[in-house]
């Protein structure tokens, strides 16, 4: 007992060793593969599906999962709470990795977004909230991405509105992306956008009206960097006027002053101000810091953005984008628009860098993305759109006439209406005090100490600007007087007028969906001056006024088809063309009748294009809004009418689907019927429910047979014509040859081929089974008349013998059939039976006039009926005749209507 116990206890201790190895090496791999990285394959570490990540990892609206700056691999689809610029490692934004991250099929080209960050930290970047996502409505765009690589920040279009795909993934209210986890490898989604305005006269009339939540956490920078980035960045933005002109001004600089280069070295200090002073180039990291530290020092709101650059073309609307696409850029906020994209980064260097690794990895030797990054950006001669770019027009130089009688008079900007400009008086280069100007003869005011006078240029063709009187301001502070107290008014006083001619063509830019009955905003500006308190007309009938910004909402026509905008104060004119698209849509139901409760499919249109984004309520309930193919699936609700409504860029369309509970009323009454019929039927079958499946497997087999009957008879009738086609061909020969020969007459010949054609259609028909029983009796009493009798006495003699032949359908049969079917079936005597057929096929198809006699057949019959009236005779042969394989069906002498009487195959 002893030893049993031991050898127990050292099983069981052998046991219980096997387990915690076991369990020791299951620790150690799923350790392995949570921390060891990825080996080029760009989805992050292998374990990363064990462990799940829950659903508020990140804001992914603005990236989600790990930072994609300094992580290995992840490219930026993982665009998580912080990026370091220029990270250590493996940095996914100097990557020049080609594998393929997604593709992407849209109705434009984009940028494909999947993060932003409000917090500079001095070496990078931080999301401290859920992102800011307020933006003007714009053009809508609609795209497909579908993943080659697992995502936690879902690429879109800015500004995303729709997403839709799978369970969790969508778009908040407020336009914040939801994915509810992390998105695997051969995901699909589709999404709709509206990109805010872009036009640059939209831009710079958008002043400096900032929310001011915006403000506050989109110009924040470290006390250092400021101080140190602020007093250079005026010098670079100079005289610009509005945040627009200092956007423009700062990405300018970066461009013309940095170069683009992968390979450089992260700095200890401020990134941004290492940048900015000491680092000769960089890449996109270093470039959208940089960018955004300058425009927060002039108290413009900017962001860093993460995600892929518009990627290959590969085949028309469809990117494929890679890893080398990672890239980064600036949004600025401009007022009343909402977030734009600036991309500071030197476009042909980083698209020359992309396009040389692709080629040196024998991926493609055509590669040119052709989109721009800025707003009116131009690269390597293409517009924004990536289209080549038409010759910008040289401005036109307003031209000055100048009087002056000692005085000098200049102003600090080109002369433009509506124009904010300072008026100048000097005398030999010392500043007049107290000078009066005036503008077209009215005086606006008198000079400062400094010989300045700041004033608004009228809206006119010239404007004259004049100066008089004041004291000369001289280096020792003494002044010399023009006249008494420098007012101007004594005489020969020193003064200074001239005259500009100003330009008065405005340019009008327009934002917003341009479909039938939207509301648009329309920007009026001559230059870079927006035309205020101007009347806006469409189509000559008022619509607005500017406002001091230059722009006017405006209500589009609810007729489609082009309209002239035209916007006007004084001689300042502008006019612009506008195709307003209409709106439609179309209702197709899933079963080809519109029935209720069951689904539709509703596209809308505009312009006679699908419509993305397109919201769509049906019966006054919303179904959703349609996808990138402009289409959504609904159901009919049970009502007699049941309007469906599609609301797209402003603009309403509608549509009724006619009487879907009356459909669904008749379907459900020949539902009924059916059963009803089926059950009837049924009971006088004699049949129960349990029956029923062999009923209706029975009757599906009939309805097999008959098809394939149907099949077969085709294929029969065919043969058959062709079989007889040859026969007549060959008869034809014989028939030329005997008349070449002398054996028979042109007379009798003609006779023949006269008898032929009478009794074609009669043939045809047979041969087709479509014979009328009316106009085969007709031709054939025309025959029978022409034939002197002899021709009716053989069909008198078949439909007697008809009668005593056991077949339900003769008219399908040939006379040969027949004839076999009487010899063998019905014991009719084969002699009289084979004269009798033999009789009739040189009646009715042979050469045999009409008129010539037929004799036996009187015996024939007689003997038939003899034999069938007594019964005594017996079966003859053993087999049934088949016939002449040319013969056709073999109706009733007396042309009843199941046949005409004439075979198919016979010949003349």
């Amino acid at each position: 007992m002893s030893n049993d116990g031991d050898s127990g206890s050292r099983l069981a201790g052998r046991e219980y060793g096997r387990v915690a190895f076991a369990a020791t090496c299951v620790v150690a791999v799923v350790l392995t593969a949570a921390l060891v990285p990825a080996l080029a394959t760009g989805s992050g570490a292998p374990g990363a599906s064990l462990v799940p990540l829950p659903p508020d990892a990140a804001d992914a609206g603005d990236g989600a999962g790990s930072g994609a700056g300094g992580s290995g691999g992840l490219g930026a689809l993982d665009a998580g709470d912080s990026q370091q610029v220029g990270g250590l490692g493996e940095n996914a934004f100097r990557s020049q990795g080609t594998e393929t991250h997604f593709t992407v099929r849209s109705e434009e080209p984009a940028y494909w977004r999947t993060g932003s960050y409000d917090t500079y930290t001095g070496e990078g970047w931080r999301r401290s909230a859920p992102a800011d996502t307020s933006a003007a409505a714009g053009e809508a765009v609609g795209y497909r991405v579908d993943l080659a690589r697992a995502a936690g920040s879902p690429p879109t279009v800015w500004r995303p509105e729709t997403l839709s795909g799978p369970a969790g993934l969508g778009v908040t209210g407020d336009g914040r992306v939801e994915t509810g986890g992390r998105l695997p490898e051969g995901t699909t989604y589709r999404g709709t956008s509206r990109r805010p305005p872009s036009e640059s006269e939209v831009l710079a009339a958008s002043g400096r009206d900032y929310p001011p939540a915006v403000a506050e956490r989109y110009t924040a920078l470290p006390e250092e960097t400021r101080s140190a980035v602020g007093p250079f960045t005026d010098e670079v933005v100079g005289e610009a006027s509005d945040p627009y002109e200092t956007a423009v001004a700062i990405e300018d600089w970066l461009e013309t002053t940095k170069s683009y280069s992968l390979n450089v070295s992260r700095p200890e200090e401020d990134v941004a101000r290492a940048f900015i002073f000491e680092m000769d180039a960089g890449y996109c990291e270093y470039f959208a810091t940089a960018m955004v530290a300058m425009l927060r020092s002039q108290e413009v709101p900017a962001r860093y953005v993460v995600g892929y650059s518009t990627g290959e073309t590969v085949d028309p609307n469809t990117y494929r984008v890679r890893a080398l696409n990672a890239h980064a850029w600036v949004e600025v906020y401009f007022a009343e628009v909402g977030w734009v994209r600036f991309d500071p980064t030197p476009g042909d260097a980083r698209i020359a860098q992309e396009r040389r690794t692709l080629q040196s990895e024998g991926v493609t030797d055509d590669y040119d993305p052709g989109t721009a990054g800025s707003p009116d950006e131009r690269r390597n001669g293409t517009d924004p759109e990536g289209t080549p770019a038409s010759e910008t027009p040289t401005p036109v130089t307003p031209t000055s006439r100048e009087s002056s009688e000692g005085y000098a008079l200049s102003l600090n900007r080109t002369a433009v209406p509506g124009a904010p400009v300072e008026v100048s008086v000097t005398e030999d280069g010392a500043p007049v005090a107290g000078s009066a100007v005036s503008v077209n003869d009215r005086r606006v005011g008198v000079t400062d100490s400094d010989g300045a006078l700041v004033t608004t240029l009228p809206y006119s063709e010239s404007v004259t600007v004049s100066a008089a009187g004041g004291e000369t301001v001289t280096t020792g502070s003494s002044t010399e007087s023009s006249g008494p107290g420098g007012d101007g008014s004594s005489a020969g006083e020193r003064s200074a007028a001239r005259t500009y001619e100003l330009p008065t063509n405005a340019t009008l830019s327009l934002s917003g969906d341009r479909g039938a009955g939207a509301t648009v905003t329309v920007t009026a500006s001559v230059e870079d001056v927006p035309v205020r308190n101007a009347t806006v007309t469409i189509d000559g009938e008022r619509a607005g006024e500017t406002d001091g910004s230059g722009r006017s909402a405006v209500t589009l026509p609810s007729t489609p088809g082009n309209v002239t905008l035209r916007v006007e104060r004084g001689p300042v004119v502008g006019t612009r063309t506008v195709a307003v698209d209409a709106v439609t849509v179309a209702v197709d139901p899933a079963l080809g009748l519109p029935v209720a409760w069951t689904p539709v499919e509703v596209t809308a249109f505009v312009g006679g294009d699908p419509e993305p984004g397109a919201a769509v309520t049906v019966g006054g309930e919303r179904a959703g809004e349609t996808g990138i193919d402009g289409t959504v699936t609904a159901r009919l609700p049970a009502s007699s009418a049941v309007p469906v409504v599609v609301a797209a860029r402003g603009g309403t369309a509608r549509t009724t689907v006619a009487n879907p509970l009356a459909n669904l009323a008749a379907v459900v009454v020949l539902a009924v019927g059916a059963v009803l019929g089926s059950a009837v039927a049924l009971s006088r079958a004699d049949l129960g429910l349990r029956d029923l499946p062999g009923a209706v497997a029975s009757g599906l087999q009939r309805a097999a047979r008959t098809l394939v009957a149907a099949l077969v008879g085709l294929a029969v009738v065919s043969e058959r014509a062709l079989a007889m086609a040859w026969r007549r061909a060959l008869l034809t020969v014989a028939h030329l040859r005997a008349l070449a020969t002398g054996e028979r007459s042109p007379e009798a010949l003609a006779a023949a081929l006269r008898t032929w054609l009478g009794g074609l259609p009669d043939r045809v028909g047979v041969a087709l089974g479509t014979a009328g029983a009316g106009t085969g009796r007709q031709r054939r009493a025309a025959a029978d008349q022409a034939g002197g009798g002899e021709r009716a006495a053989v069909r008198e003699a078949w439909e007697r013998f008809l009668r005593h032949v056991s077949v339900e359908r003769p008219d399908v049969h040939t006379p040969g059939q027949l004839a076999a079917h009487a010899i063998a079936v019905d014991g009719l005597p084969r002699d009289a039976v084979t004269t009798l057929r033999d009789e009739f096929r040189a009646v009715e198809y042979g050469p045999r006039p009409p008129d010539a006699a037929a004799p036996g057949v009187a015996s024939a019959i007689d003997a038939i009926e003899s034999e069938a009236e007594t019964g005594t005779g017996a079966v003859e042969g053993t087999g049934e005749e088949t016939g002449d394989e040319g013969e056709g069906g073999s109706g009733s002498a007396g042309g009843s209507g199941n046949g005409t009487g004439a075979g198919a195959g016979g010949e003349p």
